[in-house]
């Protein structure tokens, strides 16, 4: 049977390499692989020169080395593997050329979502990275950033126009794209949909220690969402875990606690843990309620593209109601110290460089004159594990930290709890009054049911459980020259030695070829795709 991969960020190698692993195990069951390549056809922006660090303010020059080191390593999987060519350039003719450039100035001046191609809403499709990559969480975008957006779309539309008409051509069984939640691989999504083609979206695993050797896998990338709600996780929470289950748990636990993986935001635990209520003059008879708050970028572009549904009936309609009513009880409650714990996404951090809209907002708060308020910004470099020991309550609404403090014994009271995604809202102590919840504030109870092993039950299930594994490729590169060639690859690519590395890259997709073991690896992921296979 066809399978068509839509991989046109092959400079990205956890995207690249994972779909590698998993056209090899498909084309050892017998299947033909197709293989959309894009040359340079998100020349503008696209992920690869995010990843890259290149912004959209970025030289010509710059976004241009970032294209030939996507087009010869994709010239180079191509021919390793033997896999058949699709180029997007010669899906675009011309006359689709002038038509995108007379949408864009048709709808340069509208709202996102009143942008539409046909009956696609093309606008939120193209708005989802561009929502992460400048924390953006309104359809009202000024000048600046809608030159900016324009270029997703542009993309957006280059990659639908191009997708359909492959997709009539190939008349592929099935379809593999790297998460379906970015712009140009939605288009692509959409297209499969539209075709009744079963399309897959495949992701890099979340166990922090084990993400490079495991994948996850959906049909419907809403179900990513939902996890916490799903009849799997019902039946998994009544299973007891193994001793070597429970082991991959703390594995992740301690990668988790120390800050180390790129992924993780918070820093880990400092030496002055019980020194904090000394340097915030937190008085010993004041009870400590630390308020977690989230990014809300990543919540509100998970909506806005339709892969979250709008929520109606909220005790709190948004973060800012919530933050004030808190600030209200603080005002009467002065035997309460509250920490405001603004999310580390909302200033610059080892991942993002962009200072989030909110900035002029927190900065309003640290300037409120309540003694027992203190709104902990992330530019004081104080860890989540430094406030844990100090807390005797957290309030959470949407942020996963309430579940860390929940496994070091703290209560957690929420709200709105059909908007946790992180983790089951079951874990929490949750409110539909804010009269009860104030109240429960106000008289902070020690009678803690301990929640341990549902935990752990939980970080199993939705690190382990629903991903599949696959071989530890990068485990194969032994010597230490190319070891160091690889680690460039891996991070920050050094362009003027683009052909040592891609003679390196060529080595590296040589040994996956000679010694990948697709019969012991994917089997799970591989079985669901061909059950659904037309």
């Amino acid at each position: 049977m066809k399978i068509l991969f839509f991989s046109p960020h092959a400079n990205i190698n956890q995207h690249a390499i994972p779909e590698i692993l998993f056209a090899e195990k498909l084309k050892k069951n017998g299947h033909e692989i197709f293989y959309i390549s894009c040359q340079k056809n998100f020349k503008n922006i696209c992920a690869c020169m995010y990843a890259e660090g290149i912004t959209d303010n970025s030289s010509r020059a710059l976004k241009n080395e970032i294209c030939k080191s996507c087009c010869a390593k994709s010239k180079e999987i191509i021919n390793q593997f033997n896999y058949n060519e699709i180029k997007i350039s010669d899906y675009i003719s011309s006359k689709e050329k002038k038509f995108i450039k007379e949408f864009l100035q048709k709808n340069s001046k509208k709202k996102l979502d009143a942008i539409w191609y046909k009956n696609i809403p093309i606008g939120k499709f193209a708005a989802y990275e561009f929502f992460l990559t400048y924390k953006i969480n309104t359809i009202k975008i000024n000048l600046q950033y809608k030159k900016k957006y324009l270029k997703h779309l542009e993309n957006t539309l280059i990659s639908f126009l191009a997708t359909k008409k492959i997709i009539q051509q190939i008349q592929p069984h099935g379809a593999v794209v790297f998460n379906a939640l970015y712009s140009i691989n939605r288009a692509f999504y959409e297209n499969c949909k539209n075709s009744n083609v079963p399309c897959i979206s495949i992701h890099n695993g979340i166990h922090k220690k084990y993400r490079s050797r495991t994948l996850f896998f959906t049909f419907n990338p809403k179900l990513n969402f939902t996890r916490n709600t799903s009849e799997e996780w019902k039946s998994f929470k009544k299973k007891k875990l193994l001793n070597q289950e429970k082991q991959l748990v703390l594995d992740e636990i301690s990668e988790l606690r120390s800050g180390r993986d790129f992924w993780v935001y918070s820093l880990a635990k400092s030496a002055e843990g019980e020194d904090l209520k000394l340097k915030k003059n937190i008085p010993d008879n004041k009870k400590i309620v630390t308020v977690l708050l989230s990014s809300f970028d990543e919540f509100y572009a998970a909506t806005c593209t339709g892969f979250l549904s709008q929520r109606k009936n909220l005790l709190f309609q948004n973060q800012k109601k919530w933050i004030n009513f808190l600030l209200n009880i603080a005002k009467q409650e002065k035997d309460l110290y509250f920490i405001f714990r603004v999310h580390p996404r909302e200033y610059p951090n080892k991942r993002e460089s962009q200072m989030s809209s909110h900035k002029a907002y927190y900065g309003k708060l640290k300037k409120l004159k309540l003694k027992n308020v203190w709104i902990n910004t992330p530019d004081e470099n104080i860890s989540i594990y430094d406030l844990i020991p100090i807390t005797d309550l957290a309030l959470t609404r949407t942020s996963t930290a309430g579940m860390e403090f929940l496994y070091e014994g703290k209560p957690v009271y929420g709200v709105d709890g059909i908007l946790l995604t992180g983790y089951p809202a079951e874990f929490n102590k949750n409110f539909k009054s804010r009269k009860k919840y104030k109240a429960a504030i106000h008289q902070i109870k020690e009678n803690y049911v301990n929640k341990k092993a549902l935990i752990e039950k939980w970080l199993y299930f939705s690190t382990i459980f629903l991903a599949d594994w696959h071989q530890d490729v990068w485990s194969l590169c032994k010597r230490s020259y190319f070891q160091k060639i690889l680690y460039k690859l891996w991070n920050k690519l050094n362009y003027s030695e683009l052909r040592i590395l891609i003679h390196a890259y060529k080595t590296f997709l040589k040994r996956i070829r000679e010694k990948n073991k697709p019969n012991q690896y994917l089997n799970k992921v591989a079985f669901y795709f061909e059950k659904q296979l037309n």
